[in-house]
């Protein structure tokens, strides 16, 4: 298997073949760690929800949740909350069979 830049990939070659064997540092993949600084506010991945490449949020230097979710998730949430407001307001049944 190649990557990108045309180097091996020795240490996903080792996972796929099934030798067993444990790949010294030298060997894995040049792979982007997971960990990120605490400065850090947010960082560009492929959200499995949108299917697309978008900003995450970096919570206590781990990857967090897609901006655009949480943005579609609050405008539904807000329009729900509306919903319930209303329906609490709306004039109650006071008899029977009115």
């Amino acid at each position: 298997m190649g990557r990108e830049d045309g180097a091996r990939c020795v240490y996903r070659e080792l996972l796929l073949s099934g030798a067993g064997a444990r790949p010294t540092n030298s060997e894995k993949c040049n792979a982007m760690t997971q960990h990120f600084t605490r400065n850090t506010i947010s960082a560009e991945f492929n959200c499995a929800k949108c299917a697309k490449p978008t900003q995450h949020r970096i919570d206590n230097g781990w990857k967090g949740p897609c901006l655009e979710c949480i943005e579609r998730l609050r405008v539904e949430h807000a329009e729900n909350e509306i919903e319930m407001r209303r329906a609490a307001k709306a004039p109650k049944q006071t008899e029977m069979f009115a």
